[in-house]
């Protein structure tokens, strides 16, 4: 099955995006730091040795270094153009991996070019929302593992109020605003929400009440949590074409469609240095209410068996 044009979009998109990453070492290191064996249930020298395949891998290869860090033995890194080849190359160049132990592909996921039982290990973060056939991707996935082998797959949660805020409010102010556009498109997104905070900041009445004072120290800290991380992951919820969200039981549902008999959800806790840090703890105890009042059935990290 050829890629359609909502994958060509995507992939135009986040290339832009990916490239921002790797201008930034803090976002960089924190994306190369997602695949953990004792987070996942697995031990702790899984990877060492493994044939895998990052399906997705982006412009920034922020999988790749992730599993050749691990251990893994080689790395086929998959994407849907040539333009995430020369970056690859210069960010392998920077840790020292060279050829003999990666190796970029050019190619869909809905028709992967490899063949049947390849790979011990598959990643894939963030792709799958974004493609227009997630079972088809999710049957290759199956397809090119070994037998025993296992894959990393996530994609977005549904429901909750701060994901479909994001998801599906946000998302339609961007599409319907020309003036957010034009903050989103100036990469400018962390001055902006600075500038405008700081200025509201003035225009509180200093009436020298509690209110005001906790007024003031609460804008004054949330500027101190803006960064240029949060901004990147504000243009990532808003510039894809499309942003597929899955409950867990549709999502259980898909992975058993594409043969899947064995998964289960993994959590970890993401390393942030912007406001996110306050809701970290949450994308860990899922089942916690605050949790399930904002993040709905939370993120879908998964370990599938075949």
């Amino acid at each position: 099955m050829a890629e359609s044009s909502l994958e060509k979009e995507t992939r135009r998109a986040f290339h832009k995006i990916h490239l921002e990453h790797l201008a930034d070492p803090h976002v960089a290191d924190r994306h190369s730091d997602i695949v953990d064996p004792l987070s996942m249930g697995l031990p702790v020298d899984f990877l060492v040795g493994a044939r895998c395949a990052d399906l997705g891998c982006g412009s920034a290869g922020h999988g790749v270094v992730n599993l050749l860090s691990l251990g893994a033995e080689f790395v086929n890194a998959l994407d849907l153009d040539q333009s995430f080849i020369g970056p690859l190359k210069d960010r392998m160049h920077q840790i020292d991996k060279h050829s003999d132990c990666w190796q970029a592909d050019v190619g869909s996921i809905l028709a992967l070019p490899y063949e049947a039982n390849s790979f011990d290990f598959v990643l894939c973060r963030g792709v799958i929302h974004h493609v227009s056939d997630e079972l088809t991707a999710l049957k290759e996935i199956h397809r090119v593992l070994k037998v025993g082998g296992k894959a990393f797959i996530y994609v977005t949660g549904k429901g909750g109020i701060l994901n479909r805020f994001f998801k599906e409010t946000l998302r339609e102010e961007y599409r319907c605003n020309p003036e957010m556009r034009t903050v989103v498109e100036s990469g400018e997104i962390e001055q902006w929400l600075k500038t405008q905070i700081t200025d509201l900041k003035t225009k509180i009445e200093p009436d020298d009440e509690n209110s005001w004072r906790a007024s003031v120290n609460l804008l004054e800290n949330l500027c101190e949590l803006i960064n240029n991380d949060l901004a990147l992951s504000l243009k990532d919820m808003l510039e894809a074409p499309e942003y597929k969200s899955y409950s867990e039981s549709e999502w259980f549902s898909l992975l058993e469609g594409a043969g899947f008999k064995q998964y289960y959800r993994v959590f970890k806790k993401p390393r942030y240095r912007n406001v996110r840090k306050i809701f970290a703890p949450l994308f860990v105890e899922h089942d916690h209410p605050l949790a399930r009042l904002l993040y709905g059935d939370g993120s879908m990290n998964v370990i599938v068996t075949k």
